[in-house]
């Protein structure tokens, strides 16, 4: 099956949710409102459309990101099942988060432009939801044959991070770079083959529901967006 790129996604989804100008007949179009009108209104709250702050990286808060329908189905971004290995050594699958929230980041140990500062910004999270088993935080390194499990520990501890409810991930260079390419979707990388030469990064935070789907992306490094994914966890936990 083909897989389509993030940033090509990423495009559909604003689209489809902000632009009316879009062409196909008025039943394919009468579908998607169907499905958007509950993305607004629980996206929105109590906050008019029009306010920024009822959108963050361009679309609506919390809205449910998909590729697109097929024979009636809403096809989700949904999260793959993948195993890596975590800061304790011990095996680690996605398929753990399944079932809680998830916030997830993109960080290597020797980075020391933007990676402390999302990592302190997902620190700020833990503190919010320290206890809370409904949250889980994964942070993944982009750089994991340099970040072995002990570099990750180092890296647990700088951070004050708690093994219980926050996992750092390593494993497989192709493997990793796959999940975040196709599984994440995270904006604005470009595509490889997780080889040698290739290197990707993002200050994005991902917000995964307990279906794991995709609900957000959020600024790392902006402490106002970050403010935003806490509001945005906090309406998750008491989604039905």
């Amino acid at each position: 099956m083909k897989v389509r790129r993030p940033l090509k996604n990423l495009q559909l989804n604003r689209t489809v949710i902000k632009s009316s100008s879009s062409s196909g007949s008025s039943s394919q179009w009468s579908s998607l409102l169907l499905l958007l009108l509950p993305l607004f209104t629980f996206s929105c709250g109590p906050e008019t459309i029009g306010d920024d702050r009822s959108y963050v990286t361009g679309v609506p808060r919390l809205a449910k990101y998909y590729d697109g329908i097929e024979n009636g189905d809403t096809l989700f971004k949904i999260v793959p099942v993948e195993t890596f290995i975590n800061q304790d050594g011990n095996t680690f699958s996605t398929a753990e988060l399944k079932g809680n929230i998830s916030v997830v980041q993109l960080f290597f140990t020797s980075c020391e432009g933007i990676c402390p500062v999302i990592s302190n910004h997902m620190a700020m999270v833990q503190k919010e939801f320290s206890g809370n088993s409904n949250v889980n935080l994964v942070s993944y390194s982009v750089d994991p044959d340099r970040d072995s499990t002990t570099a990750l520990k180092n890296y647990c501890k700088r951070f004050g991070c708690d093994s219980t409810q926050w996992t750092l991930v390593t494993g497989d260079k192709k493997k990793l770079y796959d999940l975040i390419r196709y599984g994440y979707q995270l904006p604005d990388i470009e595509p490889g083959d997780g080889g040698e030469e290739d290197f990707i990064h993002s200050d994005q935070i991902v917000l995964v529901d307990r279906n794991s789907i995709i609900r957000g992306y959020y600024g790392g490094t902006d402490t106002a967006q970050v403010r935003m994914l806490i509001e945005d966890i906090h309406i998750l936990i008491n989604e039905k």
